[in-house]
């Protein structure tokens, strides 16, 4: 469920810079207050996709940790049954 909503918020970031390429591309806001504005939204959808890219390699980060911690685990409770079942074999009846 994470990684679609990580796509598709990066479909929305890419949709909006499509928006902001074709306002510039249409000559709209020749004045130096407009290209501040057109300046600052287009700093503003740079940052949204800096946010974005290191949202996803945290997710990624936590990802490999949790998947590398269950692999503990399980080599923890393999090791246990294994110690017990050798302990039970071995046990004077």
């Amino acid at each position: 469920i994470i990684k679609q909503d990580i796509a598709h918020i990066n479909k929305q970031i890419a949709a909006l810079q499509t928006h902001r390429k074709q306002h510039n591309a249409q000559g709209a806001n020749k004045t130096v207050e407009g290209k501040q504005i057109d300046e600052h939204h287009n700093n503003i959808v740079m940052m949204l996709q800096g946010k974005l890219a290191n949202t996803s390699m945290t997710f990624k980060d936590v990802l490999e940790v949790r998947t590398q911690n269950m692999k503990e685990s399980k080599d923890r409770t393999e090791q246990f049954m294994y110690s017990t079942a050798a302990a039970a074999n071995t046990a004077p009846s």
